[in-house]
């Protein structure tokens, strides 16, 4: 049993290194396994498919990024603008320490698959939208709270749909990144984000 647990976390932590960053598609089973050191046979004792493994990826990137970004921000004593803006920090500190060991940035791991699977799997996009819709949930929340403390000059009806164009806004930012190679790019375009609220003067 001991084997078996090992040999899971192996592939999954293989398959959440080489497919946000070569694609659904750019990757087989045959070599998950050998970067994995497993033997191919194995695999669908470990997981029904690969489209289970990714599903499982996806998993295992938003309680990473949960973990790394979103409970630590929420914890904070940051005022809500300031956890906007420190999203976009930690976000850039996540990917700079990539940059900094020569591995290339990636940018969002869900808009990725997302994007790539999107007309092709539905049960894989059914579980990106659901990671944006918590995505979009924490930003809704800062925003709301942004609101009642009167430090936005935006309408109260406007909210649900501007945490929206924060998510988009945010997919962009990762994407241009992952173009560039660049980390700092969302460092760079944080102050962008915090327009979108419309802060008060």
């Amino acid at each position: 049993m001991g084997r078996k647990s090992d040999a899971r976390e192996r592939l999954l932590e293989t398959a959440a290194r080489l497919v946000p960053e070569r694609g659904y598609h750019g990757v087989g089973v045959q070599e998950l396994c050998n970067v994995a050191g497993i033997k191919p046979g194995s695999f669908y004792y470990l997981f029904p498919s690969k489209q289970q493994l990714v599903i499982a990826v996806l998993e295992k990137t938003w309680e990473d990024t949960r973990n790394y970004i979103f409970t630590p921000i929420q914890t904070s004593n940051l005022s809500p603008l300031e956890k906007i803006r420190e999203f976009f920090m930690r976000t850039c500190h996540l990917h700079a320490h990539r940059s900094s060991e020569g591995k290339p940035v990636l940018g969002c791991t869900f808009a990725v698959l997302g994007g790539e699977l999107a007309t092709q799997d539905q049960v894989i996009n059914r579980k990106v939208q659901e990671i944006f819709s918590l995505f979009t949930g924490y930003f809704e929340e800062w925003i709301t709270q942004a609101y009642e403390d009167e430090l936005i000059a935006l309408p109260k009806e406007r909210i649900p749909d501007t945490a929206k164009a924060l998510l988009c806004y945010t997919e962009g930012v990762a994407l241009i990144a992952r173009i560039h190679n660049d980390a700092e790019t969302f460092s760079r375009m944080a102050e962008g984000a915090l327009r979108l609220a419309n802060p008060k003067k």
